[in-house]
């Protein structure tokens, strides 16, 4: 994904956070030590953007469609998320 949009997403999902905090990047934003009161708030919409709201890339299918009749288990470190949203079956 293209980083413009990635940071365009970040000052519209977390608008009321980027004007008080005045992040930059979605770094900054996940490691900042926010008041209790607030974490839940930012949280929740951090979630929204990074995990729910995010579209399939085209690696995720190219990938899904070379193990497609292949037996395979996949580690990684990226959003395990993205594997369920690019339609891989499990089991």
């Amino acid at each position: 994904m293209d980083l413009l949009i990635i940071e365009k997403d970040l000052r519209v999902t977390l608008r009321i956070f980027v004007e008080k905090y005045k992040f930059l990047d979605m770094l900054q934003a996940s490691l900042f030590d926010f008041p209790s009161s607030r974490i839940l708030a930012f949280q929740s919409r951090f979630v929204l953007l990074n995990y729910f709201d995010q579209p399939v890339g085209d690696s995720y299918l190219s990938v899904e469609n070379i193990l497609k009749d292949k037996n395979y288990h996949i580690i990684t470190t990226n959003a395990d998320n993205a594997f369920d949203i690019a339609g891989y079956r499990y089991g």
